[in-house]
């Protein structure tokens, strides 16, 4: 692995700020008097990464069936 690539994975691991992460409820029980919460950062923030450590990135998304229910998306 090269050291360009190291740096580069260096600066994508690095955690986000606390105040960045916000929690949504995925599975709610039957009886709604539970949840199972899942963290996420808003996508902006990923972009913001991604440009900090390597600006060349791109993505993509391809849509494998017209009515755009299998859609591939790439980094």
């Amino acid at each position: 692995m090269d050291d360009e690539f190291k740096e580069i994975l260096a600066k994508l691991r690095k955690p986000f700020p606390p105040e960045l992460v916000e929690w949504k409820p995925q599975v709610i029980s039957g009886d709604k008097a539970r949840a199972q919460a899942v963290a996420f950062v808003d996508p902006r923030a990923y972009e913001e990464r991604l440009d900090e450590a390597w600006p060349r990135w791109e993505r993509g998304v391809e849509i494998l069936k017209p009515d755009g229910s299998l859609v591939r998306v790439s980094i």
